[in-house]
């Protein structure tokens, strides 16, 4: 199925949290400019886990192997609970996911954060620099929407889309807005169908 034909079959309702990526590590290189020059010097020995083939971890490390100019080897896991234990057990070298899920490991000293896939630092992590403070060409976030089926009354979509501005809500959505900033989230705006297309063109 095309992204037109997707697109067509569902109606727009409103974008949910944003979050970026970290690549955590648990005993490897500590610092990403070793971690390239390890992976140059043998492709192929340095692995990384994902939450499985296609997933967006996996995904997220193709493109930056490409902006690395560097091969790991895949290891694909049947969800983050488990790539996230064999990476703390150093069964595993590398992970991408999110800064909330592997923030309290780094802090508590279980594994070290090399970079983090947004364009600025997470305020969760404000030591763990950028992919592009380490000089990797790479950024990318994860975003969320929430979609109906084509035809849903218009109303029924306002409502729901609406419902996080409602005036008594607005305190609430500030202290969410803040506890998400915490761990590298983010509440994003716009159209989801907007922002679909628009990754559609820069595709091209």
């Amino acid at each position: 199925m095309t992204v037109a034909r997707f697109l067509a079959a569902l109606a727009a309702v409103v974008l949910l949290p944003a979050a970026a990526q970290n690549l955590f590590t648990y005993e490897g290189a500590d610092r990403m400019d070793r971690l390239v020059a390890a992976a140059k010097k043998e492709p192929g020995k340095i692995n990384f886990a994902s939450v499985g083939v296609g997933s967006y971890p996996h995904l997220d490390m193709e493109r930056f192997m490409r902006a690395a100019g560097i091969e790991l080897t895949h290891v694909p896991y049947k969800g983050g609970g488990p790539a996230m234990t064999d990476l703390m057990a150093g069964h595993v070298d590398l992970l991408f996911a999110s800064v909330l899920e592997g923030s309290g490991h780094i802090k508590a000293g279980k594994l070290k954060g090399l970079a983090v896939t947004h364009a600025k630092r997470s305020p969760a992590l404000p030591d763990v620099p950028t992919l592009t403070e380490s000089g990797i060409p790479h950024q990318a976030t994860i975003w969320l929407g929430v979609m109906a089926p084509a035809g849903t009354p218009q109303a029924i979509v306002g409502e729901i889309a609406n419902l996080s501005l409602r005036p008594g809500d607005r305190l609430q959505l500030l202290a969410l807005r803040h506890d998400l900033g915490r761990h590298g989230r983010r509440l994003a705006g716009g159209d989801v169908r907007l922002r679909l297309g628009r990754r559609r063109l820069r595709r091209r």
